[in-house]
């Protein structure tokens, strides 16, 4: 395939996504709460094009959670189209069955804009201690007994949104009547019920 570009700036422009992506999660290293993503490195840090491919990623890390990570970029693309997305939104989900396979692990996606036009994706996923539920343990009956599940979400210029569910028409924090029952929110739940129901 012809590029247009000699291989030496290929080099050049291929080892500075690299560093890009290594940077990433040296940096979710450092700075993070949760001593597993601390200390044990339980992460992953990509850089994904526009269309949801993944053209570079971090050395450190968790290769479970990169693998993953590269087909729930397609996910979070069907969810919220290329067209939809405005500077400042961030893309959020721990959905077990799309992502890393368990609620502990969240991914974050933010776009990169050049201009106006978005031009790819930085991602990274991090293994959360702590999500609520049961703990990692066979005693769930269900999987909102497992944690705080967060289906999809979007996050837009620092205002979260809720998307409705086409299937059952409930919020895409999944099981949160049952948490928030359990953990004594009923306060909560009834204002959030109120408000985007």
């Amino acid at each position: 395939m012809k590029t247009g570009f000699p291989p030496y700036l290929l080099e050049v422009l291929w080892n500075r996504l690299l560093a890009l992506a290594e940077e990433q999660a040296q940096v979710l290293m450092r700075t993070a709460f949760s001593t597993i993503v601390r200390e044990a490195g339980d992460l992953s840090a990509a850089v994904f094009d526009r269309r949801g491919r993944m053209v570079a990623q971090a050395r450190t890390g968790t290769p479970g959670h990169v693998n993953t990570m590269a087909r729930g970029m397609r996910f979070f693309l069907e969810e919220f189209p290329i067209g939809s997305i405005e500077p400042g939104d961030v893309l959020l989900s721990n959905d077990p069955y799309k992502l890393a396979g368990q609620l502990n692990d969240m991914c974050l996606v933010t776009p990169v804009f050049r201009n106006t036009r978005c031009v790819g994706f930085f991602a990274s996923c991090c293994h959360m201690v702590d999500v609520g539920g049961v703990g990692l343990t066979a005693d769930a009956r269900n999987v909102f007994e497992e944690g705080l599940h967060v289906l999809r979400e979007l996050w837009t210029n620092g205002s979260v949104t809720f998307p409705i569910d086409p299937f059952n028409k409930t919020c895409l924090l999944d099981g949160v009547d049952e948490l928030g029952y359990i953990m004594g929110f009923e306060k909560e739940i009834a204002a959030y019920e109120a408000n985007y129901q």
